[in-house]
């Protein structure tokens, strides 16, 4: 068997006279067909190898497109900045550290730090998270005054810039350090 034999199969126009390169006007036609189906047939192949192969092959340079698919993702979404800032005002403030015990919640919703919008499940927990370089990052984030709409007004040209103010930020005073 030669090695045309076994790319096309029976039924498929191949013959001896295309073999020896003596062709008439039907046959310039039947290797436009015998094209076609080659073609056909390795699209096919390829769509094969397309659903059982990862989808990180290939992409060498795919860093960012990595990045943009966390991004969107909901599972572990956090509390933006500004609604952060919303919670840290007195009224706001004393209502999230003082909650009501929630059996569904994490450590009954008894230990919140109100800087980072997260329940821990003991005292002793959430003392070693104020240590965290995640908990300090989050106070330097809370020190710059959260964008509002007169700023997004001032950058699209509709007032002079002025720069945003620092807060002062500083973790919260957990109740026992009070009492005692």
């Amino acid at each position: 068997p030669d090695f045309a034999s076994s790319v096309y199969p029976r039924g498929f126009g191949y013959t001896e006279e295309a073999k020896s390169g003596t062709e008439d006007a039907g046959s310039s036609r039947e290797r436009e067909d015998r094209g076609q189906v080659k073609r056909e047939a390795e699209s096919e192949s390829a769509a094969l190898a397309n659903m059982t192969r990862s989808k990180n092959t290939g992409n060498h340079k795919s860093d960012k497109k990595k990045n943009i698919s966390k991004q969107w993702k909901t599972k572990r979404r956090v509390k933006d900045l500004d609604q952060i800032h919303q919670d840290m005002k007195p009224e706001n403030a004393q209502k999230l550290l003082h909650q009501e015990v929630d059996y569904d919640v994490i450590g009954n919703a008894q230990h919140y730090c109100l800087h980072c919008a997260r329940y821990f499940v003991d005292l002793r927990s959430l003392k070693e998270h104020f240590k965290t370089k995640v908990h300090k990052r989050r106070l330097k984030q809370l020190r710059e005054e959260p964008y509002t709409q007169e700023e997004a007004e001032r950058a699209a040209g509709m007032g002079s810039y002025v720069p945003p103010r620092k807060v002062e930020v500083t973790t919260q005073i957990i109740e026992s350090e009070e009492m005692s």
